[in-house]
């Protein structure tokens, strides 16, 4: 039996870049990196993903193939279980040091 291994979680590690948010609305839903809580309206591939307020995030510490065509071993795959765990939820976002 194939399976592919995972990771499970409520809240995503990102890379903080700098102070980029040029909202500048002092919402406490938002870091100085960005957002810290949105809906996910579309899974990307296996570790990126859109918001419903725009942003384009990618998880840190989480690497899978970026192709979704069966071309690239597991790419299917791991958008699959990917959009299995968070695709139309809301999720919390929190940010690590460039």
């Amino acid at each position: 039996m194939n399976t592919l291994p995972y990771i499970l979680a409520s809240s995503f590690l990102l890379a903080c870049v700098g102070p980029d948010d040029e909202s500048g609305s002092g919402d406490e839903s938002s870091s100085e990196c960005g957002p810290t809580k949105g809906v996910v309206a579309h899974v990307v591939d296996g570790d990126t993903i859109d918001l419903e307020s725009g942003e384009r995030i990618r998880y840190l510490l989480i690497d899978t193939p970026e192709s979704t065509t069966e071309e690239e071993c597991w790419g299917l795959e791991a958008k699959a279980a990917n959009q299995m765990l968070v695709e139309g939820k809301t999720v919390t976002l929190e940010y690590d040091a460039e």
